[in-house]
């Protein structure tokens, strides 16, 4: 929900003046608030996404040999076990197996020339393989009461196996927060706000931005936060400087089956903004609510890409939706090069469109910002 809360027309009558620090204060909890909210959202998300990931690295066997092991079949579906170990903290990695060797008699079951399988009367087994790759071969020997053998082998094959303990070990030598991908920027930002306080503002102003992204291994999801706030006015079109704060909070997957060298993502997420302005002399304060994002990105070259979004953020009184015309429209196109470097570099263009109707009065700001960024 979009919550909000406007400044009378005019005035107050005790105008209270936003000082340095509090304008700081301001950008320091909006960037807790957001590093906040990625390690909640992380919690729930991580857990889901890595089960997605398992479920879609169903191990499957088959055999290698000719030669069979009489009425030998296999039930359900084989299941990928793991465990961790107590030693590294690491897992070790099992495929569940159950079959069914009817037999008449006294009938032995060998797994690898060493372990008997224990049979039940009519027949049933259940055997756990280990496995160290994405292909593990095994042998089983059937021996009956008159010492015959038979003997057959099986290839079990598990998708992916290698990205799976590459994201434990991960998650084990770096944790949550050395996975993220930061990213440091600068833009020069022109704005122009009207509201019933005052009829036309405009300004221009270089605006700090901060963003992370946390992919999650394995997984098509991914969560991303970023900040951004106009640090230092350049100019302004009256006796009165006004600063601009915003923060979105997203939860993102990637499209499978994209054509090659493209990638598009679609976001879910959480939108906050508001504007600290000179004795509180215009302006809204305390806008939220939420948003859809989608991104479409294409590598043209190596380590090169171009990227484009839209954004709709639809804006909320209290616990009611006011209308789609209450909303702030964005988009934006971006060019990146270095991108499989520890530091990329990206070029920025960002477009917004905010109006909303509070109390029947419209306030609307556009904003038009040209920006760098680095990674990390």
């Amino acid at each position: 929900m979009i919550s909000s809360f406007i400044w009378s027309s005019g005035r107050r009558k005790s105008p209270d003046k936003l000082s340095a620090s509090q304008a700081l204060a301001k950008v320091a909890v909006a960037v807790c608030v957001l590093l906040g909210g990625l390690v909640s959202l992380q919690a729930l998300v991580f857990p889901l996404a890595a089960f997605a990931a398992e479920k879609n690295n169903a191990p499957t066997i088959s055999p290698v040999t000719e030669i069979k092991i009489q009425n030998l079949t296999w039930k359900d579906k084989p299941q990928l076990l793991k465990s961790k170990r107590k030693k590294d903290g690491l897992f070790d990695y099992k495929v569940l197996l159950k079959g069914r060797l009817p037999h008449k008699g006294d009938v032995s079951l060998i797994f690898e020339k060493s372990t008997a399988v224990v049979l039940s009367g009519n027949g049933d087994f259940t055997l756990k393989v280990p496995i160290d790759s994405e292909e593990t071969d095994f042998e089983l020997i059937a021996v009956n009461a008159y010492g015959e053998i038979q003997k057959q082998e099986f290839i079990l094959k598990v998708p992916q196996y290698t990205p799976l303990t590459e994201r434990d070990r991960a998650e084990l030598e770096n944790g949550f927060w050395k996975a993220v991908k930061y990213q440091v920027g600068v833009g020069y930002s022109s704005i122009s706000h009207s509201d019933p306080a005052i009829e036309a503002y405009s300004q221009t102003a270089m605006t700090v931005k901060l963003s992370a992204l946390r992919p999650f291994k394995d997984s098509r999801w991914e969560l991303g936060a970023n900040a951004f706030f106009t640090a230092l006015p350049l100019s302004k079109s009256e006796n009165i400087t006004a600063r601009y704060l915003g923060a979105n909070l997203r939860l993102g997957y990637h499209l499978s089956n994209t054509p090659k060298s493209w990638d598009i993502g679609l976001y879910a997420g959480v939108y906050y903004t508001t504007m600290l302005v000179t004795e509180n002399f215009f302006g809204y304060k305390d806008l939220n609510g939420p948003q859809l994002f989608p991104v479409i990105k294409k590598n043209i070259g190596q380590n090169q890409l171009i990227a484009g979004y839209f954004k709709f953020s639809s804006i909320t009184s209290g616990y009611s939706l006011l209308s789609f015309s209450n909303r702030e429209i964005a988009g934006g196109v971006s060019y990146a090069w270095n991108t499989n470097s520890s530091h990329p570099v990206s070029l920025s263009l960002d477009i917004a469109d905010l109006r909303i109707y509070l109390l029947e009065e419209p306030y609307h700001t556009q904003s038009t910002s040209l920006g760098i960024s680095v990674g990390f």
